[in-house]
């Protein structure tokens, strides 16, 4: 998905390299998060959710990815990455 988003990019001119993500909490799968990590695109994929009341039932969170993610959304800066448009 992130090679056609780059892709998709180029095409449309843009230049530089993608650095981060901001993804679904349904697309959350830690091995591929963590390769991202290794490629050097910081990848944020939420894994709770302000209006959830009950526990997570399809996917329990994935460990330090999870983790990492949760520590940065619970940051200033990490509610307002989530917030829409930042410019």
């Amino acid at each position: 998905m992130i090679d056609q988003a780059v892709t998709t990019l180029q095409g449309a001119g843009v230049e530089g390299r993608v650095g981060m993500v901001l993804a679904d909490g349904g697309y959350g799968h830690s091995p591929q998060i963590s390769q991202l990590g290794q490629d050097g695109i910081d990848a944020i994929v939420p894994t709770k959710a302000a209006t959830r009341t009950k526990a997570r039932k399809l996917s329990p969170r994935q460990g330090p990815e999870a983790e990492r993610i949760d520590a940065l959304l619970d940051t200033p800066e990490g509610l307002r990455s989530t917030e829409g448009d930042n410019r």
